[in-house]
């Protein structure tokens, strides 16, 4: 729209036309396909309901659709015709007040080319701030099923310009967390900061050619007694959590340590033989603790007690 400022207009006109052409007085979207080189458009569609993206417009243009729809159908039933035309028009301004951007979080994992991830969520907080507004359903505890959409929340965020709704968005999405199965939140978040998205060039083909290595393991086998355990363990958990944390805590801790990382964060506990993972980006690896026998990209090593093993995986 800011490349062709009178695009707008001109879609306005053609909606309202047609919805008057065919005395429609609820809510609906007109799905228009435009030329980005010519600005030529052409009618895909019109859904004759509420939209998933309506809180886009609530945001921009300062109403509540949902709140407009049922004085409709109040209307309706009371056998009036619909709302006073006088009423609506003093809702809506002739323009939108600065720009709003909306984000489907979902459990999914986009390193599987998008498959759901249905699973419990165990930790779920959203990093609310000014301008920006969380539809959701799931909190801690929410089990996400397998046998309906995945869609976790909407998050949108409003701003006095693009690039402030830009940046709004990728703190909130940054500074949330969902932990349990995967989500697409590092997904959108690495979109906002592509130069095509910044710049408003994100058209339909966008995703064939934009490349995401997040910072995550894909397990292709987990291994028999695999264990995930931390130090010095939770005695007061269970479900599935050891309760006293690793059989060679000395070791764990010196993995740890070789990495970088806090002496207690999570790692792997092999006892009869490993998984076998695929690193989706550059990770530091250290193996310590009783000989053992690994591959790397199909080489082998070996590391034993009496020393630890740091890798550098690509």
């Amino acid at each position: 729209m800011e490349k062709n400022p009178s695009l707008r207009e001109k879609l306005t006109l053609a909606a309202g036309r047609l919805a008057e052409s065919i005395n429609y007085g609820s809510a609906g979207t007109i799905e228009y396909i435009v030329d980005d080189a010519t600005a030529d458009s052409f009618f895909l569609e019109m859904d004759t309901r509420l939209q998933v993206e309506h809180g886009i417009t609530d945001l921009c243009y300062d109403v509540d659709l949902v709140e407009l729809m049922l004085k409709q159908a109040d209307a309706q039933v009371s056998g009036r015709q619909g709302l006073e035309s006088s009423y609506l028009d003093s809702l809506q301004p002739s323009s939108p007040r600065g720009s709003a951007i909306e984000c489907r979080v979902y459990a999914e994992n986009p390193a599987r080319n998008y498959a759901p991830s249905p699973g419990t969520l165990q930790h779920v907080h959203w990093n609310e701030r000014l301008g920006s507004r969380i539809d959701t359903w799931v909190h801690t505890g929410t089990k996400i099923s397998s046998h309906y959409d995945p869609l976790i929340a909407k998050v949108m965020c409003h701003g006095s310009t693009r690039e402030e709704a830009i940046d709004q968005m990728h703190d909130v999405l940054t500074g949330s967390k969902i932990c349990g199965p995967s989500t697409n939140l590092g997904f959108l978040a690495t979109i906002l900061l592509h130069p095509d998205f910044t710049a408003g060039k994100t058209l339909t083909k966008f995703l064939s050619d934009f490349k995401y290595a997040p910072s995550a393991i894909d397990v292709l086998g987990g291994g028999a007694y695999t264990l995930i355990e931390d130090w010095p363990g939770r005695p007061t958990i269970g479900r599935g959590f050891s309760h006293s944390g690793p059989m060679d805590p000395l070791a764990f801790r010196i993995a740890n340590s070789l990495v970088g990382n806090p002496i207690g964060t999570e790692g792997l506990e092999i006892t009869l033989s490993g998984p076998d993972l695929q690193f989706l980006g550059p990770a530091i690896v250290a193996f310590c603790g009783a000989l053992m026998e690994a591959k790397l990209d199909g080489k082998h090593f070996q590391c034993g007690l009496d020393f630890g093993l740091k890798l550098i995986s690509g």
